[in-house]
């Protein structure tokens, strides 16, 4: 299944069985799943974002979804275009294997996620 763009969609059998923690803020736990997805790269970099999708996939409104995204945002791993889209940000390898290299850091929460989820053979070594 694809999305109105033409990027592939998460199953129906992933998308059927998150459901929402009625006790837990939608907004936190759409976040958590949302950057779960990004970081075991099941949503791609690159791929373009719908508010309205994500928010039919979760059967909510647009406002927590919102919420999310401005949350993945701040932590570097979507980027938000107004009039545009939003989009999950590209990982620059040559920017991690520095990282890792130096031992710099990024400002980008998500390089410790990702640094346990790419194999050498990311890397191009």
């Amino acid at each position: 299944m694809v999305n109105l763009r033409g990027y592939p969609l998460p199953d129906k059998q992933s998308m059927s069985a998150e459901s929402l923690n009625p006790v837990q803020p939608v907004n936190q736990q759409i976040y958590r799943i949302l950057r779960r997805d990004i970081v075991q790269c099941l949503i791609a970099p690159g791929t373009p974002l719908s508010e309205k999708e994500i928010a039919a996939r979760f059967e909510v409104s647009r406002q927590p979804v919102r919420e999310a995204f401005i949350k993945l945002a701040e932590n570097g791993l979507i980027q938000i275009r107004p009039q545009r889209g939003s989009y999950v940000t590209k990982i620059a390898i040559s920017r991690y294997k520095m990282a890792v290299l130096f031992g710099m850091p990024l400002n980008a929460p998500w390089l410790n996620a990702l640094s346990t989820t790419l194999t050498m053979k990311h890397c191009g070594t």
